[in-house]
């Protein structure tokens, strides 16, 4: 090993990091007795985890002994590819009383909400019409300056696609959560004022039956008020709400701050980078990650960047708005509900 890591004997770093300093000989793997890969299970593909083993482990003579964890292994034909991959043998934990005592497993808890009654068909209608008449529009624009500006086509086709995925995600809100979100996703796409009236109308739980029953908020989202109402110390809570969607994290989060009778909690939103504008940039997410640990943010809303691979304090309740699409999920979400009597709530339509 060179001098920065000779007198070492633990490291502790990314696959990545450890799979480009291989690639530079700023470590030998001749020098390693032992490797242990967290989230074993992504060593598939071109993982990292893969190119470490193929590049430098099963053509080396010398072979360190490999301990991988991993809380979701689902199918047989992946156990047998890790099992390859990985030079070892895959093992499960037969004692789950003594588990149990050392990581509490969280109470399953099914939350059912009514089935959408308001129809928002014609008001889906109109806002395709609308988007229509905006796309024609552009169109119209760009016909008349294609001679006069060079990026022309580049400008409308990015027009184009920013009015189509902003219609795709108000229409998404509006039958997810219904008109309140909705109307908070346009605020987002459009960069708006914000519109004055609705506020009053839920700081009451009458309002707020009245705003589920003039669609103004889903009965999805008035079960999950009602979830955060029934916490019986919402001080000390620290809670998970996983969303599909970026959008969804964001205007949901805005809507829950509006709410008189949630004042109580410090609500906050996480959401993975990306080129996406409802992305959050890293600092951001850093900052907000740090206010969820403090215990200054205790209501999280996050899409699946908060099941696995970044570290998140024990929760007492972890709750998925929209329920879990693989089992990979299931398990990554429900393991972040790790406080001694906690809960995992799935919404689930009746």
């Amino acid at each position: 090993m060179t001098s920065p890591t000779k007198n070492l004997q633990v490291m502790v770093m990314t696959p990545q990091v450890l799979l480009d300093a291989l690639r530079q000989a700023f470590l030998i793997l001749d020098m390693v007795s032992l490797m242990i890969f967290d989230e074993c299970h992504h060593a598939t593909g071109n993982h990292p985890y893969t190119r470490i083993m193929k590049e430098f482990y099963h053509g080396s003579e010398h072979k360190p002994n490999v301990f991988g964890v991993s809380s979701d292994l689902d199918c047989k034909n992946q156990l047998s590819e890790l099992e390859n991959i990985l030079d070892s043998k895959i093992h499960s934990v037969v004692d789950r009383e003594e588990i149990e005592l050392c990581v509490p497993s969280a109470k399953e808890v099914n939350r059912y909400y009514e089935p959408r009654t308001v129809s928002f068909d014609d008001l889906s209608e109109e806002l395709e019409i609308l988007c229509s008449k905006y796309d024609g529009l552009i169109i119209q624009l760009h016909n008349r300056s294609t001679n006069q500006y060079k990026d022309a086509d580049e400008i409308t086709k990015e027009s184009r696609k920013r009015l189509s995925n902003s219609l795709a995600k108000i229409c998404y809100c509006l039958e997810d959560a219904g008109l309140l979100c909705a109307s908070e996703a346009t605020k987002i796409c459009i960069e708006r004022g914000q519109r004055k009236g609705i506020d009053a109308l839920l700081n009451s739980e009458r309002g707020c039956v009245e705003a589920k029953n003039m669609g103004y908020i889903s009965p999805k989202l008035y079960e999950l008020m009602q979830v955060f109402l029934s916490f019986s110390d919402p001080d000390n809570v620290r809670c998970l709400v996983f969303v599909d969607r970026k959008i969804s994290a964001r205007v949901i989060e805005r809507t829950m701050k509006k709410i008189g009778q949630l004042s109580c909690f410090r609500v906050s939103f996480l959401t993975g980078g990306s080129s996406s504008v409802d992305a959050l940039t890293p600092k951001m997410q850093k900052d907000t990650l740090d206010s969820f640990r403090s215990g200054k943010v205790n209501l999280l809303f996050t899409t699946d960047v908060a099941e696995e691979g970044i570290h998140i304090p024990d929760c007492s309740c972890v709750i998925r708005f929209d329920l879990p699409r693989t089992t990979r999920s299931y398990v990554q979400s429900r393991g972040r509900a790790r406080q001694r009597d906690s809960q995992y709530i799935l919404m689930i339509e009746q």
